[in-house]
């Protein structure tokens, strides 16, 4: 498993979306974040499986 994290800006290029487009994801639990302070962080694997499963939910 990739443990490797990106911030807001990269996931959002990695995704090929704005990071408004990103930041709305999280909040309606499409993407998965994890906050350390004020800063939000992805997980690649996350992010690869949220592509891998059209854009939709990959958690509960």
């Amino acid at each position: 498993m990739n443990k490797e994290y990106l911030r807001t800006p990269q996931a959002a290029e990695f995704l090929s979306i704005s990071e408004l487009a990103l930041r709305l994801r999280v909040s309606r639990g499409s993407i998965r974040a994890h906050k350390v302070g004020n800063k939000l962080y992805f997980k690649t694997d996350d992010l690869r499986n949220f592509i891998e499963n059209g854009g939709k939910s990959c958690h509960r």
